[in-house]
């Protein structure tokens, strides 16, 4: 599930099929003749990677069609007003997100398996054994960085702007794009693991335990420790924590840049392992089990 405007969701069911749901749990919209592998959602439009190899986009109110491209298994990154794509041919394409419009295309004469777009422009791809910087306004001119070690496709776990991560059996190992810096660590970490390198600082929660690693000087730094009484840990977009504890209270906390309050919901059962926590501009809690979900309010004191 994807949170939308005015406390709706983007989702898929069973079948794949994308729709709209209100968070009374009607179905608001739907398009059964998409099914989708992956779904994204930005600036008000929602997009279908779909099993036949296409890209569409939906308007997120009403649900129409507002354009549909050939685009089989890309990797996708978003910087409005744009659409980053990285294809199977090992093209690079920037896609007007309102029409549908390519915009450049680049040949790319490597074999790329992920990518990264940053605010200012510059696009960041990662091979086997080398990183290409490309800027969006200047395609032809670009920065190529010999890898010192050679990874797997399996082994990256996050790529951004400055690092990148990746784990081979226990050990975590961070680098610099430009391979000044690294480190390491023991963890248990997975590519799907909410992980976020905000600011020079990892953080990321394993063994109950909430940690942040400064890779400036690769100090480590135990954020909170949940107590083992607590029921259940659930990630969740925009940055928070939700812990559920024996009183049926989830507490929520914010881990970016630090996690300094926590704000409570009360339940009215306990969640299990397939539930999923979601939050609310307006710092209300969604939670929605199976079928069903349950818009929580703030605790007040």
């Amino acid at each position: 599930m994807i949170p939308a405007e005015n406390g709706t969701f983007i989702g898929l069911d069973n079948a794949k099929n994308i729709q709209k749901l209100a968070a009374k749990g009607y179905v608001v919209w739907d398009k059964k003749e998409l099914k989708c592998n992956k779904i994204h959602y930005y600036f008000g439009i929602v997009y279908c990677q779909s099993e036949r190899g296409t890209l569409t986009a939906i308007d997120e109110i009403y649900g129409f069609k507002k354009w549909e491209i050939e685009l089989k298994n890309p990797i996708i990154d978003f910087k409005h007003p744009y659409i980053f794509a990285l294809t199977s041919e090992n093209k690079l394409r920037a896609i007007d997100s309102e029409t549908g419009i390519n915009v450049w295309n680049k040949q790319l004469k490597i074999s790329p398996f992920a990518l990264n777009v940053a605010n200012n422009n510059e696009i960041t791809v990662l091979t086997h054994d080398k990183i290409i910087k490309l800027n969006s306004f200047e395609l032809g001119k670009h920065k190529e960085i010999k890898l010192k070690t050679r990874i797997k496709r399996q082994e990256l776990i996050r790529l951004t702007s400055n690092y990148y991560l990746t784990k081979e059996k226990k050990r975590c190992k961070w680098y610099t794009l430009n391979q000044d810096r690294k480190g390491e660590f023991d963890c248990s970490l997975k590519v799907n693991d909410h992980i976020s390198i905000i600011n020079n600082k990892l953080f990321y929660f394993e063994d109950r335990k909430l940690k942040m690693i400064d890779l400036i000087n690769s100090k480590e730094e135990l954020l909170k420790e949940y107590a083992a009484e607590d029921d259940g840990m659930i990630w969740f977009p925009k940055d928070y924590i939700a812990v559920q504890n024996k009183e049926l209270t989830l507490e929520v906390t914010p881990y970016k840049p630090s996690p300094n309050y926590t704000i409570s919901y009360q339940l009215e059962s306990a969640l299990t392992s397939n539930s999923v926590v979601m939050i609310l501009q307006d710092k209300r809690s969604v939670v929605i089990t199976g079928k069903k979900w349950k818009v929580y309010s703030e605790q007040s004191d």
